[in-house]
């Protein structure tokens, strides 16, 4: 037999194994809002002193903090379950059970709220399109807002332009500053990404290699997230293990913090039908999710 034909049909056999391995991880995410953001910070305002101080403080410090003082924040615990281009992720958030699945190879996204037994479906390429859609109609509502526009203040008015398309945010600085550290047993590398509203520390780490390709795909597959593509083209591996990250109060957004921590990663067998939407729940659609809104396509 053809050593060529052998040895392509190795590496076929080989990538496709690497691809398929399954993962379990634990994820756990506390998110501040913009009270408590400038009360644990003493900050008001400025996105870079605000930053430096979050990035100097851990999980932990953070979580122990908000509780002791009252402030007002959400933590999440989840679930995470990889195969190939399949993604889970289950979690508890505000009280509620809830799931979501990605089938990047069908492109199609779940969300399953299971307290109500009912899920939610659409399509990324069906949520691209709508995106597009809502763009448009409000760039035409903003060119016939001209005059009121001209009246709101310069950051509520640049929201607007970014919103609607008709301007493009600046692309994010990536700096690889050249720490390390292990983290829940995980050996990773520092990047700062700078971007015009927020700023955001990784600790990526190059463990489970196969996982890279997979964090990619998820992360830039979502149409809402260009500025995470941009990012992660110039990232050229690994994925995080450890994400802060910092916004501050602009126009009419309020600022926040979000820390994301994975805690465990480990190889498993998954249940069949794991990244299937449970049987027996109500199908809602993309339409019912939005109540009609106004550019949608139909």
């Amino acid at each position: 037999m053809n050593k060529l034909f052998l040895l392509s049909t190795f590496l076929f056999f080989l990538v496709g194994s690497l691809f398929s391995q399954s993962y379990t991880g634990k994820q756990r995410s506390i998110q501040l809002f913009q009270d408590g953001v400038t009360e644990l910070s003493g900050v008001e305002n400025d996105l870079d002193k605000t930053a430096d101080f979050f990035f100097s403080q851990d999980y932990d410090d953070i979580a122990k903090k908000a509780k002791s003082m009252g402030l007002d924040h959400e933590i999440m615990n989840s679930t995470i379950y990889i195969e190939g281009k399949l993604f889970r992720m289950d979690m508890t958030t505000m009280g509620q059970n809830m799931s979501a699945i990605i089938n990047l190879e069908t492109r199609d996204v779940y969300t399953i709220m299971h307290d109500k037994k009912q899920y939610y479906a659409m399509n990324l390429d069906e949520l691209k399109a709508m995106q597009a859609q809502v763009k448009e109609n409000m760039a035409a509502q903003m060119e016939n807002m001209k005059g009121m526009m001209e009246n709101l203040p310069p950051e509520a008015r640049e929201m607007m332009e970014k919103m609607s398309g008709q301007k493009k945010s600046m692309p994010p600085e990536v700096i690889q500053t050249g720490k390390t550290k292990t983290i829940n047993g995980f050996p990773c590398k520092e990047v700062l990404v700078k971007k015009e509203d927020s700023r955001e520390r990784l600790w990526v780490t190059s463990e489970y290699p196969q996982l890279r390709d997979a964090f990619y795909e998820m992360a830039t597959a979502i149409p809402m997230m260009e500025e995470d593509q941009t990012q992660w083209e110039e990232i050229k591996e690994g994925w995080p293990v450890l994400a802060t990250t910092v916004t501050v109060k602009k126009g009419s957004v309020d600022g926040s913090v979000n820390i994301s921590e994975v805690y465990s990663l480990k190889e498993t067998k998954h249940k069949p039908g794991t990244f299937d939407p449970p049987a027996g729940y109500t199908k809602k659609t993309m339409q019912d999710m939005m109540g009609g809104m106004q550019g949608y396509p139909q």
